[in-house]
């Protein structure tokens, strides 16, 4: 049994495939297996891999109809056999050492999973660009404790992660197999379940942008289809999660500034014709879920407000508006929201679980 398995969604990869399968072969750390799960690629990529599984037994071939990268991942996960488990997109490359040193890494500290920081290869500039440790994923770097914060505040990359099949297993996760975007739904609860993790200050993997033929390169320019809800839909899988465990006050007001930021984020980036639907989708998971979301003091009162008329009102609003409205969580009196802007909401007509 190798003691890690490297899983990789393959989809229409033949111009990046055999550099990345290059970078995954050519390794310092030996007890390994690549889980390649082409999924129903058109072009020559299951032709490649099955000429690289000749060279090495370390490949390993999962071969599916096209069902998406979510469940292909689920599968890999499913058919690999190693302690622990990493993930390799299959336009990117790992460095030589990537593997030995994120093995080494999370055994030696004895941490729930560890992590390490990336360079960017621009497909059109042909550049190399360092990743900046800035912004909303700003890291420290080490060994260090998980908190509420921290889990939602921790890089939800896959690729550039180490994680533990005892703990999947353990706490029954796994990669949801519905949408496309659903990255941070399998990390947000894996994170939930860490009580440790370690950051290196070394950028062993190179991620490459720009590849309108990537998963999230389509992702990206979709702009019509079910698909294009993915992000916002896949959340259900965390509500049920909250609600099904217990997590103390402090851990439930970061889940909900991360679920509010995300929707926010995601609805803003749809076309105007379909932001009607995902605020439809969004107000059934705020009633659906209104005992989770009564946990926050503002959306208990707008939720439980019997001085309702139609709730749908609100979603007239623009973008910046509405959630500034419903779903910032700020120091301001709920009462005032309804005084100011009006704010009803009827909940006779609708019928929830």
């Amino acid at each position: 049994m190798p003691k890690v398995s490297i899983i990789m969604p393959v989809y229409n990869a033949q111009d990046m495939l055999a550099r990345t399968l290059d970078s995954l072969l050519n390794q310092t750390f030996d007890d390994y297996e690549v889980v390649c799960i082409n999924d129903g690629s058109k072009d020559d990529s299951l032709k490649i891999l099955e000429e690289y599984s000749k060279k090495s037994d370390k490949i390993k071939i999962i071969d599916q109809p096209n069902s998406g990268p979510a469940l292909a991942r689920h599968n890999g996960i499913k058919q690999s056999e190693s302690k622990y488990i990493m993930f390799c997109d299959s336009d990117d490359k790992y460095e030589p050492t990537m593997v030995e040193e994120m093995y080494k890494t999370i055994e030696e500290n004895q941490v729930d999973f560890a992590m390490c920081i990336h360079n960017i290869f621009d497909l059109v500039t042909k550049k190399v660009y360092p990743w900046e440790n800035k912004g909303y994923y700003k890291t420290d770097f080490g060994k260090l404790e998980m908190a509420p914060n921290k889990v939602i505040k921790t890089s939800i990359y896959l690729w550039n992660k180490i994680i533990k099949r005892e703990i999947l297993e353990k706490n029954s996760i796994e990669y949801p197999t519905k949408y496309e975007h659903d990255d941070t739904v399998f990390m947000i609860r894996y994170f939930s379940c860490c009580k440790n993790y370690f950051v290196i200050d070394k950028p062993l993997y190179l991620y490459t942008t720009n590849n309108s033929n990537s998963i999230m390169g389509k992702f990206k320019r979709r702009k019509s289809g079910s698909k294009l809800f993915d992000y916002i839909f896949s959340h259900h899988y965390l509500l049920e999660y909250w609600e099904n465990n217990e997590f103390t006050d402090e851990e439930y007001k970061y889940f909900f500034d991360f679920l509010i930021g995300g929707w926010r984020s995601n609805y803003n980036h749809l076309p105007n014709k379909a932001k009607k639907q995902a605020r439809e989708y969004m107000l059934e998971s705020i009633l659906k879920y209104k005992n989770l979301f009564s946990k926050s003091e503002i959306l208990s009162r707008l939720i439980t407000s019997q001085e309702t008329k139609d709730f749908n009102k609100v979603f007239s609003f623009d973008n910046f508006t509405f959630f500034q409205r419903i779903f910032s969580v700020v120091n301001i009196e709920m009462t005032k929201y309804l005084i100011i802007f009006n704010i009803k909401i009827k909940l006779k007509r609708l019928k929830y679980e």
